[in-house]
């Protein structure tokens, strides 16, 4: 009884740990469960990781209810960002930066198990709380306690002059568009020779996203999105390169059939396919 009882408390523990959360930082729960779902059901990519905190948490999966399609597309989105994080590395041979804004919990340091470069994972104070029970800093790998809009986790980057890829994944479409303006502004003058992906929303999705299910139960809206890769450039110094649909990913091919079809018929046919998407820019070089 005993033991059972103690199992209660350190699953009820877990549980709260999400549910203290602000409103955004709870949106890791639905990535981290949707990574955790794929992985073990060995589709799209594998997240031992997501998969061991979502069992310690003891979250009850049920009460997010997230959808299939919702898993897949996020699923879809890390292994993207992963594989670009990926070929980004082997460009400059390892001698670069990787830097991870809003982190949450998830594992991309990981599952890409690189070395060579130096990687920083960011977020909020609650969410590295969480984080460093199952995480730790090494020498090449370091979380910041931050919020991404209090520039000053900036001073804690060695070399800034270093390529230096910075990932926003599930960050900016929750930054307003004042906020979203300063952060990126700062960003290319502080690192000359980067590189920023992030997913983004076309316009009517955020205006609709306060009736997303999975976002209510986590009391979360989208803020920010655009229709075109042009508003950013107007924005702020940044050069477009890339744009990836999740529905374009061979990884669809992973899905249960139903699924699979599905995705495929909006591939094919284009619908919904720029709802979602992948948006890679660089940094403009000065006098251009």
């Amino acid at each position: 009884i005993f033991t059972s009882f103690m199992l209660y408390l350190n699953m009820w523990g877990g549980f709260m740990e999400f549910i203290n959360l602000s409103s955004t930082a709870a949106t890791l729960l639905i990535t981290l469960y949707s990574r955790a779902a794929m992985s073990r059901s060995k589709m799209i990519l594998e997240d031992k990781k997501a998969e061991e905190i979502i069992s310690l948490a003891g979250y009850d999966e049920k009460k997010l209810k997230v959808s299939l399609k919702l898993q897949a597309l996020l699923t879809l989105r890390a292994y993207l960002m992963d594989q670009y994080t990926k070929d980004f590395i082997k460009r400059y041979n390892g001698n670069c930066n990787i830097i991870q804004l809003g982190c949450g919990l998830d594992s991309r340091y990981s599952r890409i198990k690189e070395e060579r470069i130096k990687w920083y994972d960011l977020d909020l104070y609650g969410t590295m709380l969480m984080r460093k029970k199952y995480y730790k800093n090494s020498l090449n790998y370091k979380m910041i306690t931050s919020n991404v809009c209090n520039l000053s986790w900036i001073d804690e980057i060695d070399c800034l002059s270093k390529p230096t890829l910075i990932i926003g994944e599930g960050l900016f479409m929750y930054l307003n568009k004042e906020e979203n303006e300063l952060v990126l502004n700062e960003l290319c003058k502080k690192f000359t020779n980067c590189e920023i992906i992030m997913d983004v929303f076309n316009t009517h999705s955020v205006r609709f996203s306060r009736f997303a299910p999975s976002l209510r139960r986590v009391n979360a809206n989208l803020k920010f999105g655009f229709n075109n890769h042009k508003v950013l450039e107007q924005m702020c110094p940044l050069e477009h390169i890339e744009t990836m649909y999740y529905y374009d990913c061979d990884k669809i091919n992973d899905l249960p059939i139903f699924t699979k079809l599905r995705f495929n018929f909006r591939r094919k046919t284009g619908l919904f396919k720029k709802v979602q998407r992948i948006e890679v820019y660089k940094v403009k070089k000065s006098g251009k």
